[in-house]
């Protein structure tokens, strides 16, 4: 009888508990020294990323990518076929725009029509190259210190902790991997239109050339606007436990809504 209560308990629980590996960040603004605080959890399965009043699921499953908005408890579902049908309405909307901006200030177009690039199909990707140039120490984790380059310009700075150092392993990762290539595929003409607080392509999303993933993962990067640093985010707590299967899923009564309404919204940062 003993048993049976302990097994019946190991399977209740299994429902509820899952092993994720657990980061925790601090992103800080290094000109108006605002820092906020994010915490990542990532299975074989999910990613999620929770920052206080949003959260970003990714299943690796059935490549589908949600946003939550726990402030107006909202959350969007997109699949790969609902990005290529937003993509294609930005396109026309990105193209109407263009016509739009010939009555702006010369800098004031330019800037616009290098944010809306990606969408006219005249703007190429940035090659991105990186640098070995040292060794450090993030906490207690020794790292591998690497410049990161866009067309020539340095974007970033980013220091690389092995995944042994870590004490996780990069199978610990492939939902992680899997979300890079998703990415890639599916979201890299959004990313310039949303607000990163400085470069994102420093991250290696489908650039088999960059060490990350490969040599380890990233525990501080410092990002670059114009020549200069502009926030600086660090990896404070990197633990591998068991969490709450619902830290993996939308909460309950929150309602499902479009990807044209987000696309209306605040999410691209009007």
């Amino acid at each position: 009888m003993k048993h049976l209560i302990l097994f019946s308990f190991l399977l209740t629980t299994s429902a509820f508990a899952q092993e994720a590996v657990y980061m925790q960040w601090s992103n800080k603004n290094l000109k108006s020294g605002k820092t906020e605080v994010a915490d990542i959890y990532a299975n074989n399965n999910k990613v999620v990323t929770k920052d206080g009043s949003n959260s970003f699921i990714f299943d690796a499953r059935n490549e589908t990518f949600m946003t939550v908005d726990d402030k107006k408890k909202e959350y969007i579902v997109m699949t790969k076929s609902d990005l290529n049908v937003a993509k294609e309405q930005f396109k026309q909307m990105a193209t109407l725009m263009q016509t739009q901006l010939q009555n702006l200030p010369e800098a004031q177009r330019k800037a616009m029509e290098k944010q809306f690039s990606a969408f006219l199909g005249d703007g190429e990707m940035p090659e991105v190259t990186y640098k070995k140039t040292g060794n450090s120490k993030v906490k207690s984790w020794s790292t591998d210190k690497y410049d990161v380059f866009e067309d020539g310009n340095k974007t970033a700075e980013v220091e690389l902790s092995s995944f042994e150092t870590l004490g996780i392993s990069k199978s610990d990762f492939q939902a992680m991997e899997k979300l890079a290539d998703f990415i890639t595929e599916n979201l890299s003409e959004f990313t310039s239109m949303v607000k990163t607080g400085g470069g994102s392509s420093f991250l290696g999303f489908g650039d088999e050339n960059s060490p990350i993933f490969q040599s380890g993962i990233p525990v501080k990067v410092v990002n670059f606007s114009s020549g200069s640093p502009d926030t600086e985010t660090i990896v404070t707590t990197v633990d591998k436990k068991n969490v709450d299967s619902s830290v993996f899923e939308v909460p309950k009564g929150y309602k499902k809504t479009s990807l044209q309404e987000m696309m209306q919204g605040s999410f691209f940062g009007r």
